[in-house]
């Protein structure tokens, strides 16, 4: 009627407590993230509902005030930069890029 009952072979009850220890890891870096995400989400909490941030105005200059610049007749000259550099990481390798203008 049921299925036959036999014993668990050494290999795979070696496999299976492997399996439960690798579980066990797990779950608790996911206790100390879910630990480290309330920290985070308490402290945000409480600095949201103490902060009371002031404003204020800048204080006027007293004297005279600088002269702007006339402008050139013809614009400076721009400087582009393109930079690219090779990254390697456990698992892969990357290609940052970086530019300005």
């Amino acid at each position: 009627m049921g299925l036959p009952i036999e014993n668990v072979q050494a290999p795979d009850l070696l496999e299976y407590n492997e399996l439960i220890k690798s579980r066990d890891r797990w779950r608790g870096a996911a206790a100390v993230s879910f630990g480290a995400g309330v920290l985070c989400g308490v402290t945000g909490f409480f600095l949201y509902a103490f902060d009371n941030p002031t404003i204020e105005a800048p204080a006027r200059r007293q004297g005279p005030t600088p002269k702007e610049p006339e402008p050139d007749s013809k614009p400076e000259t721009s400087t582009m930069e393109v930079a690219a550099m090779p990254a390697y990481v456990p698992g892969g390798a990357l290609v940052l890029l970086g530019g300005t203008f």
